[in-house]
């Protein structure tokens, strides 16, 4: 699986700091700030992967119990 980050920053890849820390990619605009919109996406990212490995173990374990059943 992909890691959060490197899924987030693929839209932030020709971001580079200029001078004076001013985006290249983005006119008007921090590289800080692109770094920082990369992180929190990447946290928003991670948390939607974990729900669904939750609902996935969920999903395998109501399986197995059906399977035992039989």
């Amino acid at each position: 699986m992909v890691h959060s980050l490197e899924v987030a920053m693929i839209e932030f890849d020709m971001c580079a700091e200029g001078s004076y820390g001013w985006c290249l990619h983005h006119p008007g605009r921090r590289f800080s700030t692109c770094m920082s919109i990369a992180r929190a996406r990447a946290g928003e990212q991670a948390r939607r992967d974990h729900e669904y490995r939750e609902l996935e173990e969920r999903a395998l374990q109501e399986e197995i119990a059906l399977e035992h059943q039989r």
